[in-house]
């Protein structure tokens, strides 16, 4: 076992992209979290035959592992962002812009296979308070719901929701190695657009995507199979700011598509010259999900901006452009 601080200083978390459904690949990206919750997911099996008297026989209890999962906060940096990425959405297209030498351009975008062969194998490291870091092994995790995010005074993070085959705590801890250089994205560097007009005064956003998932493929012996699509993809925003005037009530009523949501954090450290690390996220059409201010005293009005990505037929229902120094997600 590997000895470190026996509090949640001393935790770790490792991820890669995996091979064969329901086997585990050592772990050899590292991130920093901010939270995860982790966890098995256990059954009972209890005969109650009658005839051997009236509560249950210790003799006719049998347990197993069903399956597990959990969240995984991610804070968003400048480097490393790639897999996890392409775990919630589907794709990650790398490619050199045109007379770069170290920046690499990443598109993220919505996978149209529905997530199918796309998992990864995670690893954390729990410390016990003896200072022994111990490992929690999920050998094939499928994301089934994600979360970017960004508040007034705080930074970008990435949530996970997952799905996983199992735990192990037979595999051994790999040694954490982090990407040297990488910096938050924090809120003064974020700009929020909608159709080309900047937004002011937005106190939070959240933008959710929810991959529905057929979770539960077991069968007799217990063996589960890779989750598969089982209905709609949904991907839906929240934006909380000031409430500046009608102008979107008319188009929330009759749900009229708008054009555009686009939100861009740049770091002010550069990759090389005129190329700044930066992540922008487009949701290209969506309507309007959202109500009626309201009058709860004497501070400024603030208008919940609720929308709903949707389809064109073309364009991706949302995109995500990184610009980082990594080669590859």
């Amino acid at each position: 076992m590997v000895s470190g601080i026996g509090s949640g200083l001393g935790g770790q978390f490792g991820m890669v992209a995996g091979a064969t459904y329901g086997t585990a690949v050592t772990v050899t990206r590292f991130l920093e979290i901010d939270s995860e919750t982790f966890t098995r997911e256990t059954q009972r099996v209890m005969s109650k035959g009658i005839g051997r008297g009236s509560y249950q026989r210790s003799d006719r209890v049998k347990g197993y592992v069903k399956g597990g999962g959990g969240d995984i906060v991610i804070p968003w940096t400048t480097k490393g962002m790639g897999l996890p990425l392409k775990m919630a959405l589907g794709a990650d297209t790398v490619t050199t812009p045109g007379g770069a030498t170290l920046e690499r351009q990443h598109l993220i975008a919505p996978s149209t296979a529905g997530l199918f062969g796309l998992f990864f194998t995670a690893q954390f490291g729990k410390p016990s308070i003896d200072g022994t870091i111990n490992p929690y092994t999920y050998p094939s995790c499928k994301v089934t719901a994600w979360e970017i995010s960004c508040g007034k005074d705080g930074y970008l993070t990435l949530k996970l929701t997952c799905d996983c085959d199992t735990e192990s705590v037979a595999t051994a801890l790999a040694s954490a190695g982090y990407a040297s250089g990488a910096e938050n994205h924090t809120f003064n560097e974020g700009l929020i657009t909608i159709g080309g007009t900047t937004i002011y005064g937005v106190e939070s956003f959240s933008i959710k995507g929810t991959n529905p998932l057929a979770t539960d493929r077991r069968g007799i012996g217990n063996s589960k199979k890779e989750p598969i699509a089982n209905g709609f993809f949904d991907i839906v925003a929240s934006l909380d700011f000031e409430f500046e005037a009608q102008a979107r009530r008319a188009k929330e009523i009759a749900a009229t598509v708008d054009t555009n949501l686009i939100i861009t954090f740049t770091s002010p450290t550069m990759i090389e010259a005129a190329a700044p690390y930066k992540s922008i996220i487009t949701i290209p059409n969506f309507i309007y999900e959202g109500k009626t201010p309201g009058v709860n005293g004497p501070a400024v009005l603030r208008e919940p901006l609720d929308l709903r990505a949707v389809y064109d037929g073309t364009n991706s229902p949302l995109s995500i452009e990184m610009h980082t120094t990594d080669t590859a997600a």
